[in-house]
This record gives C-alpha cells, sequence and structure tokens, in this order.
C-alpha cells in the first residue's frame, strides 16, 4: 500500500539527499510516496520560519505523481505555518507551469491555493 509522508529514518533520508546531490541539514526533510521498504517519489524542501522552498520532485517526468508529492509538500508547509512556498531552480518550471502552480515566477513563489483544486496538468 502506498504511504505518503515526510520521512524520519535518517539513513533513508541521507539516501536519498545524496541521490539529488543535496547535503543533509536541519532545515531540510523530504516527503516521500512510500510502497512498504521501497521509495516510489519524494520531494526535498527546505523550512525558514515563514516559509517552505521545494528543492527536489523526484521523478518528474511522472506528472500525476509529481502533483502528488508538490501537494503532499505543500500541505505539511501550510500544516506547520508556512504561508509561502517557494521553488529552487532545482525544479522543473516547465512541469510547474503544467500543473499550473506558478503564482510568481520571478519570486519563484508557488500557489499554495491551488492545493484545494484538482489537478490540471494530469488531464
Amino acid at each position: 500500500m502506498l504511504e505518503i509522508k515526510v520521512l524520519t529514518d535518517e539513513n533513508k533520508i541521507r539516501e536519498l539527499l545524496n541521490q539529488v546531490g543535496a547535503e543533509p541539514s536541519f532545515d531540510r526533510g523530504i516527503m516521500a510516496a512510500v510502497d512498504g521498504e521501497e521509495v516510489i517519489a519524494f520531494s526535498v524542501f527546505t523550512l525558514s520560519a515563514d516559509s517552505m522552498t521545494v528543492e527536489y520532485i523526484v521523478p518528474d517526468s511522472d506528472v500525476p505523481l509529481a502533483d502528488g508529492m508538490l501537494r503532499s509538500t505543500i500541505h505539511v508547509a501550510l500544516s506547520r505555518g508556512k504561508n509561502e512556498v517557494y521553488y529552487a531552480e532545482t525544479v522543473s518550471e516547465k512541469l510547474l507551469k503544467l500543473l499550473k502552480f506558478i503564482k510568481d515566477p520571478e519570486k519563484k513563489l508557488l500557489d499554495s491555493d491551488k492545493l484545494f483544486e484538482s489537478c490540471c496538468g494530469c488531464k
């Protein structure tokens, strides 16, 4: 059964961060879609006092899965009181445009309100 959750296993976190070339840090987290012990997809994010930045979505080629990972990650931000969610240059802007999640491309700000709308890029 597929489960989407924030990872807490430090070994698995290090393994996935190595996969994308990111260093572990206290403000970095991973949201993962897990089937048993296997990670099917994941996103890497960082938290600051008032915002979140999505750094990676893996894989970004499976649009419905990437949409689910992005929505799950934004949900974590909102549930932790982070009202602004940004994306890093390491996230596919093409994917974000397809999913219609970009609110302000200059600030790299995502539209968190899209979380409450149906997926439009997956059709």
